[in-house]
Formats: structure tokens, sequence, C-alpha cells
């Protein structure tokens, strides 16, 4: 189920619940697992909640691969101004 978009929130909205069709929804990365009928407010919950958790993932990820571009552009500096003073 990650396919070319992993980030992406995966909801399981299924007819025919059981526990065995649950784990495998889990399993195969669901995010969110719902039976039918569902209120059509706990379908929004759901999909706010998961968007909410991809938006703080994302924010995660940014700020990682800032703190690495931070990391990477200090050492080079630290390096110039070293080379500079030999």
């Amino acid at each position: 189920m990650q396919g070319n978009f992993p980030r992406t929130r995966k909801i399981i909205l299924t007819g025919h619940a059981s526990l065995e069709s649950a784990i495998k929804a889990l399993n195969f990365g669901a995010d969110a697992y719902l039976v039918k009928p569902v209120s059509p407010e706990d379908l929004q919950k759901t999909i706010t909640e998961q968007l909410e958790k991809q938006s703080q993932e994302i924010a995660m990820v940014q700020k990682k691969v800032m703190m690495l571009v931070e990391r990477t552009l200090m050492g080079r500096l630290k390096k110039l101004e070293d080379e500079k003073y030999i």
C-alpha cells in the first residue's frame, strides 16, 4: 500500500469487518480502519485526524532536513575558516 507516496495516510473503509481483516489492513500499512456504515461525522473526524498526523510527520521530516543542512553548512564554514588561517 505504500507505493509512490509513502507519507500518504491510508484509511480502510470496509463493509466486511472482522478481526482478521483489521489485522491484515494494519499489516499492509493502514493508518485507520472504519466499518460501514460509518457516520459522516466519524468519517470526517478520521480524515481530519489522519491529515493532522500526516502534517506532523512532514513537519518533523522538514525539521530534520533543515538540521542536516545547517550542520553541513556549519561544517563547511568551519573548514573554510580553518583553511583560511593555515
